[in-house]
């Protein structure tokens, strides 16, 4: 549930509200506020949707791990039909499922070569999920993670 946010119209489309949105995501992805919480993992205190996609936010000690885990997982739901109507792909399309796991293993060796520290993140930013009130730019809707900024 969110508070009421009187809104600016096409206010998040200013340039001096987009100044200042980057200027804000910029001091929350470097924030250490919230070391209590993500103790150096990777994850979030609960699960959440990206629309209505579930999200799996399980803490995760490395990156790699957590972003291999959200890619596998978007991998395999890609094979399932979803209830709002979207065709599973073909089950039997080995190429595009043998690419999506070596891609996935690329990406954990390359990501674990990397010193990566927890950053809160929005997880859903778009135009859509901004807007600004008179005092200034907000942002809604997150499908809050902390992850790689």
């Amino acid at each position: 549930i969110i508070e009421h946010l009187p809104l600016v119209p096409f206010g998040s489309m200013t340039s001096a509200n987009q100044q200042e949105l980057g200027r804000m995501l910029g001091r929350l992805h470097a924030s250490d506020a919230l070391q209590d919480v993500h103790k150096g993992r990777f994850g979030f205190v609960v699960n959440n949707f990206l629309s209505i996609t579930p999200l799996n936010n399980t803490w995760c000690d490395t990156w790699s791990d957590f972003f291999v885990r959200r890619l596998q997982s978007q991998l395999t739901r890609a094979f399932k039909a979803k209830r709002y109507g979207r065709a599973a792909l073909n089950g039997t399309d080995a190429e595009f499922r043998a690419l999506g796991e070596r891609t996935l293993a690329v990406v954990a060796k390359e990501l674990s070569e990397v010193e990566i520290k927890p950053a809160l993140l929005h997880g859903d930013l778009w135009i859509g999920n901004t807007g600004a009130t008179r005092e200034g730019p907000v942002m809604f809707d997150p499908a809050s993670f902390f992850g790689h900024s």
